[in-house]
């Protein structure tokens, strides 16, 4: 008894140093990412909606022309294009064509499902993907789950509001952090074990 309760301990003690040793990796690789190929013209923008500025760097990056079509997802209900397009003040005139907003997903993993959809009734072969620095990495993995033939270039946007010195970082990253580790876990065992929960 008193050796399978050491063993107990050692495996416990050897997941939370695991774990440790992770969130410390993500917050690495979060701070590390920066936006790809600022040049590189796309078939499409991506925004993701739920972020500070997320909605206003898709606009200035479809004003710089780096994609002829711009999609907008998990835009609330009562939104609509025309206040949008209305909120841009950047120096630069937005295009005449094309804006489309999804109004479907609640989550991340559904802001690629509806992102899909929209996809491949347009023939769209690459994207540049705008959503916040500490959301990147598990936005990108849902992505390429969903859509592992489309080229993706990365665009964190970079939040100054919540800085590595400030505490709301370190939430959100443990958040996200935690919710990478659960996607992986259902994408490793096949089982939506924690759908529904994760945003």
């Amino acid at each position: 008894m008193a050796n399978l309760l050491k063993f107990i301990a050692l495996a416990f003690g050897i997941l939370i140093f695991l774990w440790i040793a992770g969130f410390i990796a993500y917050v690495v690789a979060v701070a590390a990412i920066k936006p790809a190929n600022i040049t590189q013209k796309t078939d499409a923008i991506i925004v993701l909606t739920g972020g500070n500025y997320r909605i206003h760097t898709g606009l200035d990056l479809w004003s710089r022309k780096l994609a002829p079509e711009l999609f907008i997802t998990g835009v609330n209900e009562i939104t609509n294009e025309k206040e949008i397009l209305e909120s841009w003040d950047g120096e630069r005139d937005l295009p005449i064509c094309c804006i489309t907003l999804g109004f479907k997903a609640k989550t991340t993993r559904q802001n690629a499902t509806e992102t899909k959809e929209w996809i491949q009734n347009h023939y769209i072969g690459s994207a540049r993907l705008v959503t916040s620095t500490y959301h990147m990495p598990r936005a990108y993995l849902e992505f390429k789950t969903a859509m592992p033939d489309l080229e993706i270039v990365v665009h964190p946007v970079e939040i100054t509001d919540y800085e590595m010195n400030e505490k709301q970082f370190w939430v959100l990253a443990l958040l996200e952090y935690n919710k990478m580790l659960a996607r992986r876990l259902e994408i490793f065992s096949g089982h939506d074990w924690f759908n529904g929960w994760k945003k």
